[in-house]
């Protein structure tokens, strides 16, 4: 049985190993813009939720105070709101 000498054992296991960090460290930049990216549409789902949330309870409070709806008229455009944030702040803390 033909063997290699030790040091070129050694040889083939150190390049084997600089080939495997080298494509650790591409991995390891790759995850790193996906965070990043992940990173930005949950921030943007927590905007677009505050946004909205916002928008209807002003709606609401403005059918209220100005058109003089009932608070019982109005309660479909909060329970819609609450929803709608409630369900973006989830998909946010999922996502992070």
């Amino acid at each position: 049985m033909h063997r290699l000498p030790s040091i070129y054992r050694r040889c083939r296991q150190g390049c084997i190993a600089l080939v495997l960090l080298a494509m650790a460290a591409t991995a390891h930049a790759q995850v790193d813009k996906l965070n990043r990216n992940i990173t930005y549409l949950r921030d943007g789902i927590i905007g677009v939720c505050v946004v909205l949330f916002t928008v209807l309870f002003t709606w609401a409070g403005i059918e209220i105070a100005a058109k003089h709806k009932r608070p019982q008229d109005v309660w479909p455009i909060v329970l819609g709101a609450s929803l709608v944030a409630a369900a973006g702040t989830l998909a946010a803390v999922l996502v992070n």
